[in-house]
């Protein structure tokens, strides 16, 4: 008997030509499919990430994150609202992330007060109620909107003029407006 051809433990131990071609060409073939579904490592040319540098908003800017902020929490009925809480500040602060979309989220909201709503003008110029329609279709709440890309980073402000009126971010109008802390239910003195 040759070194192939003895038995180990009863059986023969001779592998034949096809036995080791079809188990090798499972094992090459489970490398390569593992190969092609592990996770790849992104690569993106510097033009294409985004610049989340904070940026200097123009005037036009400002005073179109007001408008959104005013909004969101109007000052129409003598109450104050988002600007004398000067949520703005807040929004424009790089701590909170918001800064550098601002641009974006101006260019996207003038377009669609401009093109979409058919105002023929800047968000900034138009009622409370035209804004308000704008927003809503903004963050897709029209029947015939998606919405729009930034839709997170309108949320966003939304929770930062809110955060910034209801908790006294930037100053006290908004929590001396709604009573806070106000007085203490249990411990007269």
């Amino acid at each position: 008997m040759s070194t192939e051809e003895r038995p180990v433990g009863g059986r023969s131990a001779v592998i034949g030509r096809r036995a080791f071609l079809q188990g090798g060409v499972a094992v090459l073939g489970a490398a390569a499919g593992a190969a092609a579904f592990a996770p790849k490592k992104a690569a993106a040319a510097a033009w294409m990430l985004p610049d989340t540098s904070p940026e200097v908003p123009s005037s036009h800017e400002i005073a179109t994150i007001k408008a959104l902020c005013d909004t969101i929490l109007p000052n129409d009925d003598g109450a104050p609202g988002a600007i004398e809480s000067k949520a703005f500040d807040t929004i424009n602060d790089p701590y909170y992330g918001l800064n550098p979309y601002i641009s974006e989220m101006v260019s996207d909201i003038d377009a669609a007060t401009f093109w979409a709503h058919g105002y023929f003008d800047d968000f900034k110029n138009r009622s409370l109620s035209q804004r308000t329609s704008v927003l809503e279709e903004r963050l897709g709440m029209a029947w015939w909107s998606p919405g729009s890309l930034y839709k997170d980073a309108y949320e966003g402000v939304i929770a930062l003029t809110k955060l910034n009126f209801f908790g006294g971010l930037q100053n006290s109008v908004g929590t001396d407006y709604i009573g806070f802390p106000g007085p203490s239910a249990g411990h007269a003195p």
